[in-house]
């Protein structure tokens, strides 16, 4: 697996989307120390329309890669030009986190960027009441939460619940790198087992590949107890966290501060986490989940930047994408009109059809 043979990362960055014939070039160029500078290393990866990354087994041809900086591989075509760059908030890791109301999702957010960005409300009714993204740099990391309403166990209308479950495909667009399930450390009650056990039942095997568990109110743990060691003692959650690839990882919110030391500590667990998310990403080489109704919502975003872009060319490109989103949203809020919450859910989760 990459994670574990190949660990020191580049990205590359190209001025168009490279073919598999090209990628393939770029890798054999980057394998002679030589011509690159680099060593043995794994396959090249997108991780955006024009940005690729490869890790290499040796520090030092990560090193030399980077201090040649500008790169030229010649091709039938002619010479394709990239530039190198080390790992650098260029890359937003896109995550949505799912979860039961009251789980601490909005909290979890908090927690990761060190401030309030998100407002929880801790009402047991109520908790998230719309998709919010919220994009910053966490340990030099670049990501994108999306945080999610209890689209699972709310008591809220249908029609609501569409228009936040369309926000949510629209801000993961051109997909989400990885799922995030967020529970308790509590006892697993029949009530949550039936609310994972829905929330389950609508992801597909290929789903869970992206997903990991994370666990809140980490206090509650009994003291010298890992997370796996409390997962173990339940067959539902070790069931769960065994779909999931066996990932887990777990924080605390309110208690777990900076100044305390070793397992119990949030700058320690926000480090693990970041590092499950990039060992989900690279087990799936880079490439972000992705759908058929993803696919047409990243298409009919572009076409309508381009028509605004047209209509408007004074906006700023974070307006311009932000009306984009809009109208989007309004289309597809009509496309979508006879299809339930379950249907649109297991389109995102499952891969099927979302029209009625």
């Amino acid at each position: 697996m990459m994670a574990d043979n190949y660990q020191y990362r580049v990205f590359i960055k190209s001025n168009s989307i490279l073919s598999d014939e090209k990628k393939k070039k770029i890798e054999n160029y980057l394998q002679v120390r030589r011509r690159s500078g680099g060593g043995e290393c794994g396959p090249l990866t997108a991780v955006a329309d024009d940005t690729y990354c490869v890790a290499f087994k040796d520090p030092k041809a990560q090193q030399e890669v980077l201090e040649r900086r500008e790169h030229t591989v010649e091709l039938s075509d002619g010479p394709l030009v990239f530039i190198v760059s080390p790992p650098t908030p260029d890359f937003t890791r896109r995550i949505v986190i799912l979860g039961k109301t009251g789980s601490g999702k909005s909290s979890l957010a908090n927690t990761l960027f060190g401030k309030d960005v998100c407002k929880p409300n801790h009402s047991a009714v109520s908790g998230t009441q719309k998709c919010e993204a919220v994009k910053g740099t966490v340990n030099g990391k670049s990501i994108k939460l999306i945080d999610t309403p209890g689209f699972f166990d709310t008591v809220r209308s249908d029609s609501e619940m569409k228009n936040e479950i369309l926000k949510c495909f629209i801000e993961s667009i051109p997909g989400p790198h990885v799922f995030i399930i967020v529970l308790r450390v509590s006892k697993y009650t029949q009530q949550e087992k039936e609310i994972i056990k829905k929330m389950t039942d609508y992801f597909s095997e290929e789903a869970l590949k992206f997903t990991t568990v994370l666990f809140t109110h980490g206090d509650q743990l009994p003291e010298g107890t890992t997370i796996e060691e409390f997962v173990c003692k339940s067959k539902d959650l070790d069931e769960l966290v065994k779909t999931c690839g066996g990932r887990c990882n777990v924080i605390d919110n309110r208690y777990w501060k900076t100044t305390q030391d070793g397992y119990r500590n949030n700058q320690f667990q926000v480090k693990e986490l970041l590092n499950t998310v990039d060992r989900v990403i690279e087990e799936n080489s880079g490439q972000p989940y992705t759908k058929e109704m993803l696919q047409d919502l990243n298409t009919d975003i572009e076409k309508e930047q381009e028509r605004i872009k047209a209509e408007s060319p004074h906006l700023a490109q974070n307006e311009i994408e932000e009306k984009a989103k809009a109208v989007v949203q309004l289309n597809w809020a009509q496309k979508c009109l006879k299809a339930t919450t379950d249907v649109l859910l297991k389109s995102f989760l499952s891969g099927g059809s979302y029209y009625y």
